[in-house]
């Protein structure tokens, strides 16, 4: 396969999504410099699809992530289930699910609420696409990386929901295994507020890659792993 033609990666649970994400863009990835006043270089997967069939089995951490399951829960229930927004920050995905703003108006729309009970009337729609996006995201500064989620009932019985999201730009090594976490902490609390089961998770991503500045943390990880693999098969062929 050619270097930044679209790739699809599958995965059991959120670790071995995780890790796969980042072996492959480190294996695979394109170099991709960032815009100015960045200028930093990445290695970038382009049009990836990232699908987990069983997000919700425990741990939701890989052991050499940098994160850890207790911020991964304190990351969902602060910055995405809930509409708090600290001064000094220009935006959380949580509060941007709950409300509008527009030339200096705030408009109170909950997303969140709304699928809740757009999925209690009416099960089988497809209607239920939590939007993070703004148009003028183009000219802010620090525009969110994940644009939209979308939730769904699996027929024929719908008792089981499945979450798709889409980030325009994605930090696999430092924010990738926090981003699945709280997501899958999300289609929890919708599937526990609807009596059915979770089901997969789906992350489409434009851009997901490794900064410059952590290329010698995944290079060390990834290097000690095939280091671990290469002594069992050795020890297996004795």
């Amino acid at each position: 396969m050619e270097k930044g033609e679209p790739r699809v990666l599958k995965a059991f649970t959120i670790p071995d999504a995780y890790f796969e994400l980042n072996r492959v863009i480190w294996t695979e990835g394109v170099n991709w410099l960032r815009e100015e006043p960045h200028n930093e270089t990445t290695k970038a997967l382009l049009d990836v699809t990232l699908q987990i069939t069983r997000p919700e089995i425990r741990p939701l951490t890989h052991p050499d992530a940098p994160t850890t399951e207790e911020f991964i829960t304190t990351y969902a229930y602060t910055k995405v289930l809930t509409d708090v927004k600290e001064k000094d920050e220009s935006y959380t995905y949580g509060e941007r699910l709950r409300t509008v703003e527009f030339m200096g108006t705030t408009i109170q729309y909950n997303q969140f609420e709304k699928a809740l009970a757009k999925l209690k009337e009416s099960p089988r729609t497809r209607r239920c696409v939590l939007v993070i996006a703004r148009p003028w995201d183009i000219e802010n500064p620090e525009p969110p990386c994940m644009r939209e989620i979308h939730l769904w009932l699996e027929p024929p019985e719908f008792k089981k929901t499945h979450l798709t999201a889409f980030f325009r730009s994605w930090d696999a090594y430092k924010a990738a295994n926090a981003n699945l976490g709280a997501l899958q902490l999300m289609q929890e609390e919708i599937a526990q507020s609807l009596n059915v089961q979770t089901g997969t998770m789906t992350v489409f991503a434009s851009n997901a890659h490794i900064y410059e500045r952590d290329f010698p943390f995944v290079q060390k990880w990834l290097e000690k792993r095939d280091t671990a693999q290469a002594w069992w098969k050795e020890i297996k062929e004795e």
